[in-house]
């Protein structure tokens, strides 16, 4: 199995730019030889559905509008604690987020980013 986010890597390794997300601990992210990873702040946990997904439209978001790594995981976070914070199907970051359509972020998701959450069914 994996163990860690580098056993995640040694299986994508020609993946430009890997996020592998852990659940509640950090978020890692591998792009060339940087690794950069990011704990989330606590947040009082309301319902952890769609978590994933919105760690994933935050940190896409915030490489669309330049952020760097750091910065990105930071806005995945963020987002992530916004609806596991709500009991909605949705939660509001605390900072306004750049808008852009699905098209545009599926059409930069693709070289962009492979999001593998290793606490799941994965290939490890």
């Amino acid at each position: 199995g994996c163990a860690s986010a580098s056993d995640v890597r040694r299986l994508l390794p020609e993946v430009a730019e890997l996020v592998v997300k852990d659940g509640p601990r950090e978020a890692t992210v591998f792009a060339g030889d940087l690794t950069v990873s990011l704990r989330p702040e606590p947040v009082k946990v309301v319902d952890i559905v769609g978590a994933g997904d919105a760690f994933a439209a935050g940190f896409l978001a915030s490489r669309w509008s330049g952020a760097d790594l750091l910065e990105a995981l930071a806005g995945g976070h963020r987002l992530a604690a916004s609806v596991i914070a709500s009991s909605h199907d949705n939660g509001w970051p605390s900072a306004p987020q750049p808008a852009a359509s699905a098209t545009t972020i599926a059409h930069l998701a693709e070289p962009l980013v492979a999001a593998v959450d290793h606490g799941g069914d994965s290939p490890c």
